[in-house]
Formats: structure tokens, C-alpha cells, sequence
């Protein structure tokens, strides 16, 4: 049985004291409460929707503390679910063409004389090719929309997935220095810059992976494409 405006708009407000931070989950659970009432209505239950609601409540999320905790575990499996899907379109862009393709650059840049020149310029296309997810991802997910006080929990995943390379960069740019200042020298900054096949390598992973997540995110938003 449809429950009426005035009990739609009730129950919506009481699911709006809980701390539900994400737009994906709040849907799910206010949808989960509404149908659940709306059985138990069909099945014959007319007592008052406060008392419904909080039938629900009891029985479906063990209280209010589960439905505030509930949004950590669906943070939790969808984050698992992405990083699944990422790592098999991975998998599956990195093929024998890709390594091939890999290996061939690689080899290129050990051949290159001017290595330190070499280094230094495969820069920047790394950083380019960085920041092509980065920028796809922000402008794809502008067709999610969330309501006042609430993220979008594939936003927030997609996004961080596609800053992922960053952080590894940093770490190669990085790591090389720190070793440096620890034991006193420049042998790993010298042995980064005169190795530009070790930068050829990086651009070539950091390619693959921003395909992956650019695949990734065509995949996450499908459904916010369906017609309504």
C-alpha cells in the first residue's frame, strides 16, 4: 500500500537526522525503509507509520546505530569493487600489443644519448597524460547529483583512483632523494636521471593505468546514463 505525502514526507525526515554522508547509500536505505513499510502494510499492518518506522529500524539495521554504520560497510565493498574492476582493466589493457609497445619505448630511451635530456623530457608527458584521467573523471561526474550536505560515494572513489598516479610520481621523484639524504650522497638521484628507460617505463605504466581508471569510470557511470 502507497503510503501517503504527508507519512513519505515523515519517514524522509527521519532519515535525515541520520549521518548518512553519502547520496548512494542514503537512496538505498531510504528506499529499503519505505518499501519495507509499504509490505507491511500490504500484508495487513495498520498501526501508526512511527510505529512502522521504527519496526524497521529494529529489525532490518539492529537499531539506529546501524543505519548510521552501514554507510562505513557500503564505503567499504563498493571501495573493494572498484579497486576489482580497476585492476582487471588493467590486466586487460596490458597485453602482449601493450608490453610489446612497453619494451619497445624502453628500449628507445636506453639508446638515447643524451640521458639525462631524456629523463627530463619524458617528464612531461607523464605528467600530461597524468592528469587526462584526472581531468575526465571531474567533468564526467558532474551528471551525478547529490543533494544538500551529502557526497557521492562514486565520485569520491573515481576521483581518488584517478589522483592515484600523482602519488606514485611523487614517490619515484621522491624516494630516490630521501635514500640520497639518508646515506649522504647523490647515487640514486644520479642513477634516476642518467636512466631515462626507467622514466620511459614509468610514462608507459602510468598510461596504462590512466586507461584502466578512464574504463573504470565509463563503467561506474553507466547507470546515471540510463534514461530515468
Amino acid at each position: 500500500m502507497p503510503l501517503t505525502a504527508a507519512e513519505l514526507n515523515w519517514v524522509t525526515q527521519c532519515v535525515n537526522i541520520y549521518k548518512i554522508p553519502y547520496q548512494e547509500v542514503y537512496d538505498e536505505v531510504l528506499d529499503h525503509i519505505l518499501s519495507a513499510i509499504e509490505q507491511a502494510r500490504e500484508a495487513g499492518n495498520n498501526e501508526p507509520i512511527e510505529t512502522l518506522f521504527q519496526n524497521v529500524i529494529d529489525e532490518h539495521f539492529n537499531g539506529h546505530a546501524g543505519v548510521e554504520q552501514i554507510a562505513n560497510v557500503q564505503r567499504k565493498v563498493y571501495s573493494e569493487k572498484v579497486y576489482r574492476i580497476l585492476w582487471r582493466n588493467f590486466r586487460s589493457v596490458l597485453d602482449w600489443k601493450a608490453i610489446s609497445f612497453i619494451a619497445l619505448i624502453v628500449l628507445i630511451a636506453h639508446y638515447i644519448p643524451a640521458k639525462i635530456s631524456a629523463t627530463k623530457f619524458l617528464l612531461t608527458p607523464i605528467f600530461i597524460i597524468e592528469f587526462i584521467p584526472l581531468i575526465y573523471v571531474y567533468t564526467q561526474t558532474r551528471i551525478i547529483k547529490v543533494s544538500k550536505g551529502k557526497n557521492s560515494l562514486v565520485r569520491n572513489n573515481l576521483l581518488y583512483i584517478s589522483c592515484m598516479p600523482f602519488t606514485l610520481l611523487n614517490l619515484y621523484l621522491q624516494l630516490p632523494s630521501l635514500i640520497d639524504t639518508i646515506n649522504d650522497s647523490k647515487t640514486m638521484h644520479n642513477f634516476i636521471l642518467s636512466h631515462p628507460e626507467i622514466a620511459a617505463l614509468v610514462m608507459s605504466l602510468t598510461l596504462i593505468y590512466s586507461i584502466s581508471s578512464i574504463y573504470l569510470c565509463r563503467e561506474e557511470l553507466q547507470p546515471y546514463r540510463l534514461p530515468a
